[in-house]
């Protein structure tokens, strides 16, 4: 826990570690208050797809948007604002307000959230020295798998407990929370005083950064197609096959619980091993991912599905502290908040891909499209790591 001694970090840490837990009920809590308000499924389709519109849209320009403001500000500012479009959110809610205002409320808060985390994600690497750099990532991750598996897991207790306005209510409380942890950040390596350069020419600056070095677009592409199948095989058909083949939704849910096991396990891992080359052995880890779609296709016992959902979230978090660590060790800080727009972007583009789930059920069969899904992940792997196998970071 080093890296907890250092003031900013824990302070960082902590907002992320609030705004997190909060975030992490507040799907289920919109979808349950829109459907207390007569609202049908299309309704909360809508709601929840706004919000991933705008992030997809703003993701495009937000690194040109901190580029203008001292990073500090942005995280604050981004704090405040999502805690005023939930608390819009629940007096809309409370009131009965129009389902356009609310989307129209989820439209800010996904603008908001595109901003706030490559700005988040930026500031890691500039409240910490660099050779704390893998605890300090490992320490973050923990903390936020930790807190949004736990919200996530009570989350249907706490709608029941406080009533789904409550929830959001709450939500909208944890941004304030976190607003007041960003503002004792202080971070090393003052922003520029130089102008920064024209809006669309910085729009454009993440892709030029991607573009320019094979690791970089190669990983982010591989991260792009494994969420793209995790999205199909899991998120999407997972339900459907647990209605199918494991007796409900019981097993399942101990699927997903024992998944977040391995997050946290694979953190854990990070922290310990030191890999000469992180890039490629980032990327060997998702290979652990593939075992968990054929197995699920297989209609295997639940013990063998319990190991491979664990071991499964293990390589997944090891490939996501391991592209961490090597980009703030190789890319200016000037340069983060671009490339993480881009990062994000591109994990971000493959949630419309469960929209897939059904016409692929439909032509192929549940089995079939989980297989298809192994194949995507182990693919995309070994492309990957062939081409980064003699590649280093510049």
């Amino acid at each position: 826990m080093a890296p907890l001694r250092h003031r900013a970090f824990a302070w960082l840490a902590c907002a992320r570690l609030i705004s997190a837990a909060g975030s992490a009920t507040a799907p289920l809590a919109l979808a349950f208050a829109l459907l207390e308000h007569g609202h049908g499924p299309g309704a909360v389709g809508a709601a929840l797809g706004s919000r991933a519109v705008a992030v997809l849209t703003f993701l495009l320009i937000a690194g040109a948007i901190i580029e203008r403001f001292a990073l500090r500000k942005v995280l604050v500012s981004t704090a405040l604002v999502a805690a005023a479009a939930q608390s819009a959110t629940y007096l809309l809610l409370w009131r009965g307000g129009p389902l356009w205002a609310v989307i129209a409320v989820q439209l800010v808060g996904g603008a908001t959230a595109a901003v706030f985390f490559p700005a988040a994600s930026s500031a890691l690497p500039r409240t910490i020295p660099k050779n704390l750099l893998r605890p300090a990532n490992v320490v973050i991750r923990l903390g936020v798998n930790l807190a949004a598996i736990g919200a996530a897991a009570a989350s249907g207790a706490l709608v029941a407990l406080l009533s789904a306005q409550g929830v959001l209510a709450a939500d909208a409380l944890s941004f304030l929370l976190a607003a007041v942890a960003y503002t004792r950040v202080r971070l090393t390596d003052p922003d520029s005083k130089s102008a920064p350069p024209r809006f669309i020419p910085a729009a454009a600056q993440g892709f030029r950064l991607a573009a320019g070095q094979r690791w970089l677009w190669v990983c982010i592409l591989h991260a792009s197609l494994i969420n793209a199948a995790l999205a199909v095989g899991v998120e999407a058909l997972g339900p459907v096959l647990a209605d199918q083949r494991l007796d409900g939704v019981t097993p399942w849910g101990q699927i997903i619980a024992v998944q977040g096991a391995g997050f946290l396990a694979g953190g854990l891992l990070a922290a310990r091993h030191r890999p000469a080359r992180p890039v490629q052995s980032g990327l060997a880890v998702t290979l652990f991912l593939a075992p968990l779609f054929s197995l699920l296709a297989s209609s295997t016992s639940l013990a063998v599905l319990l190991a491979a959902a664990f071991l499964a979230g293990v390589g997944y978090e090891m490939f996501i502290i391991n592209w961490n660590i090597t980009v703030q060790h190789h890319i200016p800080a000037r340069d983060l908040p671009h490339l993480y727009a881009i990062d994000a972007l591109g994990s971000n583009a493959a949630v419309p891909a469960a929209a897939l789930a059904g016409p692929a059920h439909t032509f192929l069969g549940l089995s079939a499209t989980l297989h298809a899904c192994t194949a995507l992940t182990a693919l995309s792997a070994v492309a990957a790591l062939l081409l980064c196998k003699d590649h280093r970071p510049r």
